[in-house]
């Protein structure tokens, strides 16, 4: 009879723990343990992520108001090797990696669609080529995709959402990307991508703290900026009302018509408010204000202040576009208030949303009306006065709300009198759970199971908040504490942009790891060439004809020469660490026949930036030695179904900025969006191809690797003691 095919992998794995001394480790416990799954007891590689980036692109982009791209009439387009420099009449507009299209060359290899490889001036840029077409000259036309170009593939992104849309037949899921100028519902089943623009002026900018949530059926995005420069408050001398028009003196303002800005400071609610500025001089600045409060006057004018906010937006799933929530006076009365702006904090539980309004102050809104607030009778404040502020709401079981402030922890009970408008006092509570711990990233909280699990400057904690008061911090628990070397090597620097969810019966925690020395041998080496002249205007270090395999530090130095007189020559020689990461670079440059020599050694380690300044003849083109930011490459993986650390999961290139689960193919999938290239990836989907893993682990005195993400089975390919 035939036997029954099984699967190759190493036996007795049950966790992790890196923490022990290996040879005091339980059976089951692993040292290291990289890119592995642990079930029953086998060790296997973890799939790989697949890049769903290329989808995106190729899915049909809905959008809407867009412009194609004008034609630029082209000068000549000349080959050499497999790259074709573009010389155009006009300035193209292009930047690295956006997509040009070049038609009417009379040339089939160049009239089509091109990534952008290098810019060598606003009338010069480079495209790789497939095959030897020959030089073409002054026909033909380039245009600058507007998709593509400008869109999915090369937009950072700053944060992502789960949104089920409640307006369309099927109840179609997405995941909703959110970039710097727009936003793209990404729906894997079909798929389909769908460009949601955002309102004139509004952008998400670089250092906001952004969150997408989902609450009433709509999708919001909430933007906090730093609150300095623009974003500070300032003093404002006074408010005079003539009718409904508001009028603000407030010398030196920098606000412009149609910024969002906060009132505070005013004896009456009336003034409280966020308002759109409708007018502005120099001196003072308008908006329209309903109810006829009166003019704010003596000690109380001294008191006012004024913040220009980010209004929230949301996307209701059917129209073309996010829009601003309405602001200004309530019309249920002075008392009652909007939806507050810059504020990324936020939760949606019993069906109200809840927003910490200030750093120690929470708002609860009416049931299924995210834009009715009522401060006065339905508000909450946590630690207030003191030096926390709260990093994070989470909803729990039994109507409750749990607070993370930076240094302690909150439970929250929000019961809703008979009128389901106002609080019942005698059944709500705000209690403190500890103030020996708090969170430091607020989008690792996670509902796993019975517990909570966040990051906090200790590592990963569990809480679980189904205990009497006089328990609660008794049943705190540092889960990383096996970890522990991991968690040490965390970039706390940003460490607050850590994210966490729960899936597949596992804590998954995406984190940036502060990179080790650890290079991983060989190293590459890049050659590209030219003529003097084009090297002039090259950016050193990125445009690059070949890459050859550089053995390592014992072998012989790399040679390379510049063959012809009037030629020019670069080599770069790079090191990453084992996940992923730049950590070691050195570049030259010889011209006019010339030849030259890097030797590698492994006791420097330099990240650089590329820079303008490459000097054919020289040695050194000028770079200085800068930092690269380190990417986010590395998932830490708590399985429940062995009550342990699984593994640390170490990526290429992922460099995440949010962790989803939604449907895909109708099963709950984890989607990491990478905030590089503005891509998505499926986690845990494929053998092979965008990321094949590297499994490694060591278990007392003996260890091995494999790779063996190309079938799923992680393989041995060496012992030692």
């Amino acid at each position: 009879m035939n036997a029954e095919i099984e699967q190759m992998g190493d036996g007795g794995f049950a966790r992790l723990n890196a923490r022990n001394n290996p040879d005091l480790l339980a059976p089951g416990e692993l040292q290291v343990s990289e890119n592995l799954r642990l079930d029953r007891g086998v060790a296997r590689t973890r799939l790989g992520a697949r890049r769903r980036g290329d989808l995106i692109a190729g899915a049909p982009v809905l959008t809407l108001d867009f412009t194609l791209g004008a034609d630029i009439p082209l000068v000549s387009v000349v080959r050499a090797g497999s790259l074709a420099t573009v010389t155009t009449s006009a300035p193209h507009g292009a930047e690295l990696s956006d997509v040009v299209n070049l038609s009417g060359t009379g040339i089939a290899a160049y009239d089509d669609d091109f990534y952008v490889t290098g810019v060598l001036s606003t009338t010069r840029l480079t495209v790789v080529v497939v095959g030897a077409p020959g030089n073409s000259g002054a026909v033909g036309n380039l245009r600058l995709d507007p998709l593509l170009g400008t869109g999915p593939l090369t937009t950072p992104l700053r944060a992502a959402g789960r949104f089920v849309n409640a307006f369309v037949a099927g109840r179609p899921e997405y995941v909703v990307l959110a970039a710097e100028e727009f936003a793209l519902a990404y729906q894997d089943a079909d798929p389909v991508t769908l460009q949601v623009a955002y309102p004139a002026g509004e952008t998400v900018d670089s250092d906001d703290d952004v969150t997408l949530l989902q609450a009433a059926n709509r999708m919001y995005l909430l933007r906090a900026p730093v609150e300095s420069g623009v974003w500070a408050s300032f003093a404002i001398e006074g408010i005079t009302r003539v009718g409904t028009t508001a009028r603000v003196s407030a010398p030196g303002h920098w606000l412009v018509v149609g910024n969002r800005v906060r009132i505070s400071g005013a004896l009456e609610a009336g003034w409280n408010h966020e308002f759109d500025v409708t007018g502005v001089t120099p001196s003072a600045f308008s908006f329209e204000v309903a109810g006829a409060p009166t003019s704010p006057a003596g000690v109380y004018a001294a008191r006012l202040e004024a913040l220009r906010v980010k209004p929230p937006l949301y996307w209701d799933g059917v129209a073309p576009a996010f829009v601003r929530t309405v602001t200004g006076s309530h019309p249920l009365g002075p008392t009652y208030a909007r939806m507050p702006g810059s504020s990324a904090v936020a939760v949606y539980f019993n069906n109200m949303l809840g927003v910490a309004r200030s750093a120690d102050e929470w708002w609860l809104s009416d049931v299924l009306d995210p834009d009715t607030f009522d401060p006065f009778s339905k508000s909450f404040r946590t630690g207030g006065g003191g030096a926390d502020y709260i990093v994070a709401g989470h909803a729990f079981a039994d109507r409750d709300l749990i607070v993370f402030c930076r240094y302690s922890v909150w439970r929250v009970r929000a019961v809703l009198d008979a009128s389901g408008t106002e609080l019942n006092a005698s059944a709500s509570f705000v209690a403190l759970v500890t103030s020996e711990i708090g969170c430091c990233a607020r989008r690792s909280v996670a509902t796993v199971r019975n517990f909570v699990y966040f990051l906090s400057d200790a590592g990963v904690y569990r809480i679980d908040p189904n205990f009497t008061e006089q328990r609660l911090t008794e049943q705190t628990l540092l889960l990383s504490d096996p970890v522990k070397p991991i968690t040490d090597r965390i970039d706390w620097t940003a460490a607050a942009g850590a994210c966490g969810v729960f899936h597949d019966a596992r804590y998954w925690l995406l984190v940036s790891l502060v990179p080790g020395a650890d290079i991983a041998w060989p190293v590459t080496a890049y050659q590209t060439g030219g003529t003097v002249a084009d090297a002039e205007e090259r950016y050193c270090g990125i445009h690059y004809d070949t890459a050859v395999e550089f053995a390592g530090p014992e072998s012989d130095p790399v040679t390379f020469s510049a063959p012809t007189a009037g030629s020019y020559g670069s080599l770069e020689v790079v090191a990453y660490d084992r996940r992923g990461v730049r950590v070691w670079s050195r570049h030259t440059a010889v011209a006019d026949g010339a030849t030259a020599e890097l030797v590698v050694s492994p006791s420097e380690f330099v990240r650089y930036s590329p820079c303008e300044n490459a000097t054919p003849g020289e040695a050194w083109c000028g770079c200085p030695d800068l930092e690269v930011p380190a990417r986010v490459n590395t998932i830490l993986v708590y399985s429940l179904l062995n009550e342990g650390w699984e593994s640390l999961d170490i990526y290429g290139a992922l460099d995440g900025v949010d962790l989803v689960v939604a449907r895909s193919a109708n099963r709950e999938r984890l989607f990491c969006a990478s905030a590089n290239v503005g891509l998505i990836y499926l986690l845990e989907d494929r053998a092979d191809g965008d990321d094949a893993a590297t499994g490694r682990w060591r278990r007392r005195s003996w260890a091995g690797r494999g790779r063996g993400a190309i079938r799923g089975v992680r393989t041995r390919d060496g012992f030692w003691s």
